[in-house]
């Protein structure tokens, strides 16, 4: 069976990669000013916000081939996440611009470059990803409902 390729999650990716790079702009210019060990915790973080993404897209797109039913919360799932992440964004702006007396420049040349190579590695990985990797067939879903019962818990 050939699975579909929901445009909404190359769109998601597209989307998530450019907050993420904004995101890495600021840890940069708030390390320039401040020498601070906190942004070095804040800058690896990030790092692994591209692998949660990476994964939110893909376990999204797994349920979306198995309940295509299920579009319009799959569309709202990935839109809160996306606002989630741009939430993150003005907080750490919040917390950088006292930090840097409101000189931050983060359109710069080396971080516009920053800028077009993580969109560039969206659309490598939006129309690669979905295809490279393969779900094993699961018909025991205990352990996915514990998950998501002890996710609601915490």
């Amino acid at each position: 069976m050939e699975c579909i390729d929901p445009s909404f999650l190359e769109i998601f990716i597209f989307i998530m990669f450019l907050q993420i790079s904004v995101t890495f702009v600021l840890v940069l210019e708030a390390r320039r000013v401040n020498r601070s060990r906190i942004w070095n915790a804040v800058f690896a973080g990030n790092f692994f916000c591209v692998l949660i993404t990476l994964t939110h897209a893909l376990v999204l797109y797994k349920i979306y081939n198995i309940a295509i039913s299920s579009y319009n919360l799959l569309l709202i799932f990935t839109a809160f996440y996306a606002l989630t992440h741009f939430l993150v964004n003005i907080a750490i702006h919040g917390i950088i611009t006292p930090i840097t007396r409101g000189k931050m420049e983060i359109f710069k040349l080396r971080y516009l470059l920053l800028h077009i190579s993580f969109l560039l590695l969206a659309g490598l990985v939006g129309n690669t990803l979905f295809y490279l990797v393969q779900f094993p067939k699961v018909s025991d879903f205990v352990f996915l409902y514990v998950y998501i019962l002890l996710s609601l818990a915490i």
